[in-house]
């Protein structure tokens, strides 16, 4: 499994227009999955895959995010921390964004379970309550799973800002604002109070 040793990572290129990630080298055999501006993923196993971070203090700052909300449905469970990488579980699925874009209804399961991941997220004492759908997952299960927790506690944001921005941004925020503000109407009330809602 250790074979992920071999792999090193280093700072990208900043470009214009499109959106950072750092760079990777890769002798294994092991799948990439994708990259972020902190690091890159690969599968290791048919349940776990690896982290690699460019820097340790990012390596260590979301494992201790993601090891202090182990209690939270939606954090991927972890297996092992090392220096500069993280174990994690490993699920398939498409990411949110290409899950609703691919349906013309709005699941109430999917409006449920945002809402619960906003309330979680405040229960373990995230200081960023938030996420883009392009860090959420739906499993074969249709659970939803949320990845890059590296800001959870750097980054201060009460409100799912950038969640209901990009609700917005694919047409589907009216239709799950409609969940919320008929099952959750404190929660519609603060988010309107805060005037988040775009």
């Amino acid at each position: 499994m250790n074979n992920f040793n071999r792999i090193t990572v280093f700072p990208g290129t900043h470009m214009p227009g499109v959106p950072y990630q750092i760079g990777y080298h890769n002798p294994t055999e092991l799948p990439y999955i994708g990259a972020g501006a902190q690091g890159a993923v690969f599968r290791i196993s048919a349940h776990q895959c690896v982290k690699i971070f460019v820097n340790e203090s990012d390596a260590e700052t979301e494992a201790k995010a993601l090891l202090a909300a182990a209690s939270a449905s939606f954090i991927p469970l972890v297996y092992e921390v090392g220096r500069n990488y993280i174990v994690m579980e490993y699920f398939s699925g498409p990411g949110l964004k290409a899950f609703l874009s691919s349906r013309v209804d709005f699941p109430d399961f999917i409006a449920e379970q945002l809402v619960l991941i906003i309330k979680e997220m405040k229960r373990v004492g995230f200081t960023r309550v938030d996420t883009a759908l392009r860090h959420v997952y739906v499993t074969p299960e249709n659970t939803l799973k949320v990845i890059d927790h590296v800001n959870s506690y750097r980054t201060v944001q009460p409100y799912p800002q950038r969640m209901l921005k990009s609700l917005f941004n694919i047409g589907r925020l009216q239709p799950f604002l409609a969940y919320v503000s008929h099952h959750h109407p404190e929660l519609y009330f603060e988010w309107s109070q805060a005037q988040i809602i775009p």
